[in-house]
């Protein structure tokens, strides 16, 4: 599902601006992938539950 980064093809972060649009993007990504994680687990954890029971 991981990507590459289209961010370490670009010429190196000169402005604050850019530094602040790549730490949005990225940070972004993360509650994306935390999401999913956590959604996983849910399911995971309800499954075990459903069927030790």
């Amino acid at each position: 599902m991981s990507q590459p980064s289209a961010t370490y093809a670009r010429a190196p972060i000169t402005t604050v601006d850019d530094l602040l649009a790549d730490r949005k993007r990225v940070y972004a990504h993360f509650v994306t992938g935390a999401k999913v994680a956590i959604a996983a687990v849910a399911i995971i954890l309800a499954l075990m539950g459903i069927f030790l029971t």
